[in-house]
């Protein structure tokens, strides 16, 4: 007879906690994406100052004391300056500067070798799709604050897509605050994923942290990823990344790449149009396309008033000669 009571007030308990999840999970689909949309609007025009700090696989660590990128309109700029490299062996070295830049015209990566004062392209190219710069690419996914996205896709495209599989979904507690974790599965164009992602309903349902495991699916090695992020209320517009820390580590070499940036100057929009343009980093601009040819046909041309003149010199003679002509007839 206890036993049979146990087992009810178990199953009435397991009742009760799908009910719970089935409307956290309802709410969720609700309110993510016209959330998700307001959180993207407060990255498309921005600038943003602060640190960052690379360490690569082969545990060399690369600061930016001054880190600096900007949206706007669809431009994306990342500048990496005042760059100090530390080897695995603890010795620092200067790593000079760069600037990444992409406009829907241009494309250019520029580089300050150390003990140089000016910048000289190291990249330029035109009339290319973002997604064609992988070069770029890479840059902009590490360095450009996003709250929505990781790993180059939006969370609602993951959502979207046919592959998403939908797992789990409960609360959890972070900061003293309530959280939605979220677990799934995804196929991605080059991996599959597989694991959690924490969201804030209390800062418009920000990404606040990913676990997960990333599987190759052409080969290699799996990878475990983990990503925080912070934000602050900026201007009482939006939430905004204000620090981010991510690490994907290769369990089988016991090797990883991490990322830590954090921004202590945030601007949104009315973001310079100087940023994105050459001129910005003390190079002379370099037109978008040809400058047209001038025409032939213009009165500053000598040319056309010498043919003009002779015209005139031609007619004249052929007159006078026609006149002549008449006389002796």
């Amino acid at each position: 007879m206890l036993a049979m009571i146990l087992l009810m007030s178990l199953l009435a308990v397991g009742a009760s906690q799908g009910g719970e999840d089935a409307n956290l999970e309802a709410r969720w689909r609700r309110e993510y994406p016209s959330a998700a949309a307001e959180l993207e609007s407060a990255t498309r025009e921005f600038v943003a100052k602060g640190t960052l700090k690379i360490h690569h696989y082969n545990d060399d660590e690369v600061e930016t004391r001054n880190f600096r990128t900007a949206e706007s309109r669809g431009r994306r700029v990342v500048v990496l300056d005042e760059q100090t490299r530390t080897t695995k062996s603890g010795k620092k070295e200067s790593a000079g500067s760069r600037v990444y830049c992409w406009t829907p015209d241009r494309a250019f990566t520029l580089r300050k070798p150390v003990d140089h004062s000016d910048y000289a392209i190291e990249e330029l190219s035109s009339t290319h799709t973002l997604q064609d710069m992988t070069w770029l690419n890479w840059h902009f996914d590490l360095c450009i604050p996003v709250a929505t996205h990781y790993n180059g896709v939006s969370l609602c495209d993951r959502i979207n897509d046919h592959s998403f599989v939908f797992k789990s979904i409960d609360l959890a507690k972070m900061d003293d605050m309530d959280l939605v974790r979220i677990g799934y599965e995804y196929e991605g164009e080059f991996q599959l994923e597989s694991g959690r992602v924490v969201l804030s309903p209390a800062e418009g349902w920000a990404i606040r942290s990913v676990e997960l495991t990333l599987k190759p699916k052409k080969g290699g090695n799996p990878t475990e990823q983990k990503i925080e992020v912070k934000y602050r209320r900026i201007a009482d517009k939006s939430w905004f990344p204000v620090s981010r820390t991510s690490r994907l580590g290769v369990p089988k070499y016991g090797t990883y790449f991490g990322e830590r940036h954090e921004f202590q100057d945030v601007r949104l929009g009315d973001v310079p149009e100087e940023i994105f343009k050459l001129t910005a980093y003390g190079l002379p601009e370099i037109p978008d396309r040809p400058a047209p040819k001038r025409s032939v046909f213009t009165w500053s041309n000598p040319f056309l008033w010498l043919t003009f003149l002779a015209a005139v010199v031609c007619f004249t003679l052929l007159w006078k000669t026609r006149t002549r002509a008449d006389r002796a007839a």
